[in-house]
């Protein structure tokens, strides 16, 4: 009498077989999904030459502040690698983002793409001059809102946050004082970047005392209530509030809220926003800053 057997997987086999399966899952979810890692790195890199390219502008005393989005679009292709080292700011290229729940979208121009293809665009108030924030004291703060789309042509290409997919396209506000300001859901996500408290004395063995890695709103919050921001500090000011209801950076409770700029007049966001604890007790007494550093 013969026995057949049945052809089944070895062990080895098997092992193999989900290996390879897991691959393509790695490259599909990669494809899906932008990477934290590299985000993060592309976001410090933006953040970091924006903050250059605006203060080595003021130190040279060229105009102080561009009176006009074309200006500083200009500013930023003569200091920043654009392509072809000589590209002039284009006009006609203008970010169009749809926000869900919304029939309407936001418009921002001039634009700039850089030799890493990195894209950039400048929001201006309707004649193309910067926004203006009064504080409760009544001072004028000009500030221009620039977008960017952090890895180019490669996708989502979007501006919609979710706490599962990332977006590519980040805001920033640069104001006349040389201050770059993140805005939108990086305030909070710290897959974008890692703010520090820092005190402003040494320890004893003569460094600066800097608390852990937290969001930017944490650390803002840190150093100056909500209650209590300080006017000549521009990282304590609150630009949610400045930000029009129907964007995509604009943090609100819900869709309907969203869509009703009335309705959303007294949201003070806590749904998004952390609760913040304090990294050191006496900021008020020696004094401490906000500070983003360089991710290599």
């Amino acid at each position: 009498m013969k026995i057949k057997l049945k052809n089944a997987f070895t062990i080895a086999e098997m092992l193999i077989v989900l290996f390879i399966i897991s691959v393509f899952l790695t490259i599909i979810i990669s494809s899906i999904h932008p990477s934290n890692l590299p985000m993060k790195i592309a976001y410090s890199r933006i953040y970091h030459a924006l903050e250059d390219t605006i203060y080595t502008n003021a130190v040279r005393g060229e105009d102080n502040f561009p009176k006009k989005g074309i200006d500083l679009c200009n500013v930023f292709s003569s200091m920043m690698n654009v392509s072809g080292g000589s590209t002039t700011c284009e006009t006609k290229t203008i970010l169009n983002v749809e926000n869900p729940g919304s029939t309407t979208s936001f418009t921002a121009e001039p634009s700039i793409k850089a030799v890493n293809g990195v894209k950039m665009w400048i929001e201006s108030s309707s004649n193309d001059e910067p926004f203006i924030m009064l504080t409760a004291s009544g001072k004028a703060i000009k500030y221009y809102i620039v977008y960017v789309d952090l890895n180019g042509e490669n996708k989502p290409n979007s501006a919609v946050w979710s706490e599962n997919r990332l977006a590519d396209i980040v805001a920033f506000v640069v104001t006349d004082d040389t201050t770059i300001v993140p805005i939108g859901f990086q305030e909070i996500d710290k897959r974008y970047l890692d703010a520090y408290v820092v005190k402003l004395m040494e320890d004893e063995s003569g460094n600066m005392v800097t608390s852990d890695a937290m969001s930017y709103y944490e650390a803002k919050r840190s150093i100056w209530p909500a209650s209590a921001p300080d006017e000549n500090r521009i990282q304590s000011l609150d630009f949610q509030k400045e930000i029009d209801s129907k964007s995509p950076f604009k943090m609100v409770e819900d869709v309907a809220c969203k869509n009703d700029a009335d309705s959303c007049a007294n949201n003070d966001y806590q749904k998004y926003f952390p609760s913040v604890t304090l990294p050191f007790n006496d900021c008020n007494s020696v004094g401490c800053e906000l500070k983003i550093f360089d991710y290599k």
